[in-house]
């Protein structure tokens, strides 16, 4: 990532950027431990034409998993076009990983658990909300036939505590390796997967 460090340097507003021996990656894309101003930072690269929705795609995705507040993942920091090609630089929070315990595995698969019945206790828990009450909050509601508003309308996009939501989909595409994902909402979960995902057309 030589090229692209003073990019990714000026992003950050930092004058001190100094590998840290942290490294990290597989056959999609590189990532490397840095050292600066305000901490450490992991900076995850790729070289792909399409590498700048790919991240923009993991980014909002883990601000989505963060905002559940059920696991712990890295706080994305900022997105860096590295060249006119198409590189670009995904920067987040470093974290240094290490060997788990049985009894920490047993925690993690909890926090697992709870991160896939985030969406249904959020449903559950804003029905129950608005049985308490004669006017229901609105901030983030259209007027549905249970209502819960299926649509998500753009103001909630980055609303990842307030409510659930009863369609298939996300608000940003996202990848699955170099494939870029089509997100948009749907009813029906077969049909996401076999007319969106790339895998079932091969």
């Amino acid at each position: 990532m030589s090229a692209g460090v003073e990019k990714v340097k000026s992003a950050l507003g930092t004058t001190v950027f100094k590998p840290i021996g942290t490294t990290g990656g597989g056959s999609i894309s590189s990532g490397a431990g840095y050292l600066t101003d305000n901490g450490e930072v992991y900076v995850k690269t790729n070289d792909g034409s399409n590498a700048k929705r790919m991240f923009e795609g993991e980014l909002e995705g883990l601000l989505a998993i963060a905002g559940t507040k059920t696991v712990r993942v890295p706080r994305p920091i900022c997105i860096v076009p590295l060249n006119e090609y198409g590189s670009t630089a995904l920067v987040m929070e470093n974290i240094h990983m290490k060997s788990i315990t049985s009894h920490q595995q047993s925690i993690l698969g909890e926090q697992l658990a709870r991160l896939h019945l985030y969406n249904s206790n959020e449903i559950e828990r804003h029905r129950n909300y608005q049985s308490r009450i004669n006017t229901p909050r609105r901030e983030c509601l259209d007027s549905t036939e249970d209502g819960i508003d299926s649509n998500v309308p753009d103001k909630c996009d980055k609303t990842t505590t307030m409510m659930g939501v009863t369609k298939f989909g996300f608000h940003t595409p996202t990848s699955c390796g170099y494939h870029s994902l089509n997100n948009d909402w749907n009813n029906d979960w077969d049909v996401r997967v076999y007319e969106y995902c790339p895998f079932f057309k091969s």
